[in-house]
């Protein structure tokens, strides 16, 4: 089982690091949201947010969500069967 981070988005102060999980022959795409924030002089990661946070989070999943369709497109482009059709169907 490893991981490797292929893509990082930003909006504002929320980050949304995408990644690839291959296990037991499955590939599994994964994706980790923080909030950074500045204390003293260092900058830290926090999973906790607040209400005025969710409408940009919506925002930054959105983003998410068309990257993650377009390098799948850009990945099969030859298949028909989206990423997702197999999570979903389960």
């Amino acid at each position: 089982m490893n991981r490797a981070k292929i893509h990082e988005i930003r909006r504002g102060m929320l980050v949304a690091k995408i990644s690839i999980r291959r296990h037991r022959g499955r590939t599994r795409r994964r994706v980790e949201i923080y909030r950074i924030f500045k204390n003293g002089d260092r900058w830290q990661k926090s999973r906790q947010f607040s209400c005025n946070d969710v409408p940009l989070m919506r925002l930054l999943l959105n983003d998410v969500y068309g990257w993650m369709l377009l390098e799948e497109n850009k990945s099969d482009a030859g298949s028909k069967k989206h990423w997702c059709q197999s999570i979903c169907e389960k």
